[in-house]
C-alpha cells in the first residue's frame, strides 16, 4: 500500500511550524489536531442564486502537440486527470471537468518560422488546406475533445483568437496594427462560413458545440507576435456577430454565440481607457445602442470576462465582480468567467512567485473561483490552460498539468515525455468534481473570518449540499455548518500541501469538520 507522508503543523501562537510527524496510511482517518479556532456557519438553502453550467479548462496550446505526438499511455492518463469522475481508493482519478474549451486555431503552425511567432508551442494548426477544411488535421486537439466526450462532458465551447491566416490582413495570426480586427477586406463571409463548416462537421460526429466565442480579449493589441490574437472594437464585434448569426441561421446551427471574453472584468461595465473597446455590456447589449447584439437569434444572454489583473485583494475582487454583476443584471445577462491564471504579482495572500509553493498558487486559484462564484454569480468558470510545459519558474501558475518532453522542460513539445498533476488541478477539482451541472449556489455566512471562504451548492434533487471551504490561514479551524433541513456532513475531500483531493468519511455523529491549514476542503452534506 502506498504511504503518504503527512506534515503536521504544530500550532504556535496561531501559526504553524511544519514538522514531519509520522507516515500515514491511506484508507485510514486523518489525524485530528487541536483546533486553533472554532467557527460556525449558516447555509441558507432558500436563498438560491445561479445554477452552475460547467467548470472548464482550455486545450491551448500544448493540447494539440501532446495529443498528436505523445505516447497513448501518457495522453490517456492526462485525459483521465481532466475528465474522470471515478475514485481509486481514497483519491479521485481526475477532477471531472464538465466543460471543455476548443481553440479553432489560426494556422500559424502550418507557416512554421514564417508565422512570425517565435515560440513553436504558441502556434496553432488550422483545418484549412487551400481553402478547404481537412479534418485529418488538428488531431491532438481532437483527441482531447473526443476523450472529454467519452468521459461524459456535454458542454463544449469553440473559441477563436484570430481568423485563419488565409483571411487576415497581414497573412499572420497576430495583428499588423494593434487597433482593428485582423480580417482582410471581403473575407468576412469566408471567416464565418468556415466556422459554420467546422461546427457542422463536429455535430455530424456527435460533438455539439453549445457555444462559439468568436473574439478573445479584444482590448489588447496582439501585435508582438508572441502568440495568435487580434484586437477588435465594439463595432467590429457587432459586425462579426451579425454575420455569424446570419450564417448560423442559414446553416441550421443551434450553437449560441458567447460575446465578451473581456481581458478584465472592468471592461464589461465601465469606460476603461478607449471607449470603443470597453463598457461592453451597455454598448453591445443596450436597447439604445446602434450596435446592440441583444436581439440576434443566436446570441446567448451571457457576457464573458477573464479574471486577470483584478485579483490582488479580496476587496478588489468583491468590488469588480459585484459591479459587473449589477450591470449585467440590469441588461438581463448572466456572467461566465472564461479564462484565469496567475498573471502579475502583488497577491495579498501570496508570498510572491519566487518563493510561492505550488499550494500557495492553488489557494490563489481557489480564492478567485470563490469570488467569481459568489460576487459575479458566474454560471461557468474556466482555467487557462489545461496543460503546458513548466518553464521559467512559472510552477503551476499557468497550467493544471505540467508536461515535460523527453528532452527536458525546455525541450521539444513533440517529444513524448512525462506529466505531473499540480496542486492547481486538485484545487479546481474541489469545485469541478463535486459541483455538477444544474447544482445551484445558495447563500452561506461564516461568523467573521476573512481567511475562511465558503461556497455552498444544493443538488437539483435537494438531497445533497456541497460546500467548498478555502482556509487561507496557517491554523486548524473547526467549523460547524447549520441549515434548515438538518443535513449533516458525510464525506470530505481535502487538498493541502500534502493531500490531493483526499477523501475522508465523516463519522455519523460528527457535525463539526476540521479545515487543515492552508487547504481547500469540499464537504458533502446529506
Amino acid at each position: 500500500m502506498k504511504k503518504i507522508k503527512i506534515a503536521i503543523l504544530a500550532s504556535l501562537f496561531g501559526f504553524g511550524a511544519c514538522t514531519e510527524k509520522y507516515v500515514f496510511e491511506p484508507n485510514h482517518d486523518l489525524p485530528k489536531m487541536p483546533n486553533d479556532r472554532e467557527l460556525s456557519a449558516n447555509i441558507k438553502l432558500g436563498a438560491k442564486q445561479q445554477k452552475i453550467e460547467s467548470f472548464m479548462a482550455s486545450d491551448c496550446w500544448a493540447g494539440n502537440w501532446v495529443g498528436t505526438y505523445w505516447d497513448e499511455s501518457e495522453k490517456a492518463e492526462i485525459a483521465e486527470l481532466l475528465f474522470s469522475q471515478e475514485m481509486e481508493g481514497n483519491s479521485p482519478k481526475g477532477i471531472g471537468l464538465s466543460g471543455w474549451r476548443f481553440n479553432l486555431g489560426g494556422g500559424s503552425a502550418d507557416q512554421g518560422e514564417d508565422s512570425g511567432i517565435e515560440d513553436p508551442t504558441r502556434r496553432s494548426e488550422s483545418f484549412l488546406v487551400n481553402g478547404t477544411p481537412d479534418y485529418n488535421k488538428v488531431v491532438g486537439q481532437q483527441y482531447f475533445l473526443r476523450k472529454a466526450k467519452e468521459y461524459g462532458v456535454e458542454d463544449f465551447v469553440m473559441f477563436s483568437v484570430t481568423p485563419d491566416v488565409s483571411f487576415t490582413k497581414n497573412g499572420k495570426g497576430y495583428s499588423p496594427g494593434g487597433v482593428n480586427f485582423n480580417l482582410a477586406e471581403g473575407k468576412l463571409p469566408d471567416f464565418v462560413n468556415y466556422i459554420s463548416d467546422v461546427i457542422t462537421h463536429f455535430k455530424s460526429e456527435g460533438i455539439s458545440f453549445k457555444y462559439l466565442s468568436p473574439i478573445n480579449e479584444p482590448q489588447y493589441a496582439w501585435n508582438e507576435g508572441k502568440q495568435e490574437g487580434t484586437p477588435a472594437t465594439n463595432r467590429e464585434i457587432y459586425t462579426i456577430v451579425e454575420a455569424l448569426d446570419q450564417s448560423f441561421t442559414e446553416n441550421n446551427i443551434d450553437t449560441k454565440l458567447l460575446v465578451g471574453e473581456a481581458g478584465s472584468w472592468e471592461y464589461l461595465y465601465k469606460v476603461k481607457g478607449n471607449e470603443n473597446i470597453s463598457n461592453q455590456i451597455e454598448i453591445l447589449f443596450g436597447d439604445k445602442s446602434d450596435i446592440s447584439i441583444k436581439n440576434f437569434t443566436h446570441v446567448a444572454p451571457i457576457v464573458t470576462a477573464h479574471s486577470y489583473w483584478v485579483d490582488k485583494t479580496a476587496e478588489q475582487m468583491r468590488d469588480t465582480r459585484s459591479s459587473a454583476l449589477t450591470k449585467a443584471s440590469q441588461y438581463g445577462l448572466s456572467l461566465f468567467q472564461t479564462e484565469y491564471s496567475l498573471l502579475g504579482e502583488g497577491f495579498e495572500d501570496h508570498p510572491g512567485h519566487g518563493s510561492a509553493s505550488y499550494n500557495d498558487v492553488a489557494l490563489q486559484v481557489a480564492k478567485v473561483i470563490h469570488h467569481d462564484l459568489n460576487y459575479a454569480n458566474v454560471k461557468s468558470w474556466s482555467f487557462w490552460t489545461a496543460l503546458d510545459q513548466e518553464r521559467w519558474g512559472h510552477k503551476n501558475r499557468f497550467l493544471l498539468i505540467s508536461v515535460t518532453p523527453s528532452d527536458g522542460e525546455y525541450g521539444d513539445i513533440k517529444n513524448s515525455g512525462s506529466h505531473t498533476a499540480t496542486k492547481s488541478l486538485w484545487a479546481l477539482g474541489n469545485f469541478s468534481r463535486f459541483v455538477r451541472p444544474d447544482y445551484q449556489r445558495v447563500e452561506m455566512d461564516i461568523d467573521g473570518d476573512a481567511n475562511i471562504l465558503a461556497s455552498a451548492f444544493v443538488s437539483p434533487a435537494s438531497d445533497e449540499v456541497v460546500v467548498v471551504y478555502t482556509n487561507l490561514s496557517p491554523q486548524y479551524i473547526g467549523i460547524e455548518a447549520k441549515m434548515e433541513n438538518n443535513m449533516t456532513p458525510v464525506t470530505s475531500y481535502i487538498t493541502s500541501n500534502d493531500l490531493d483531493l483526499y477523501k475522508e468519511d465523516i463519522k455519523e455523529d460528527e457535525r463539526k469538520i476540521q479545515l487543515l491549514p492552508r487547504s481547500v476542503t469540499t464537504v458533502i452534506y446529506k
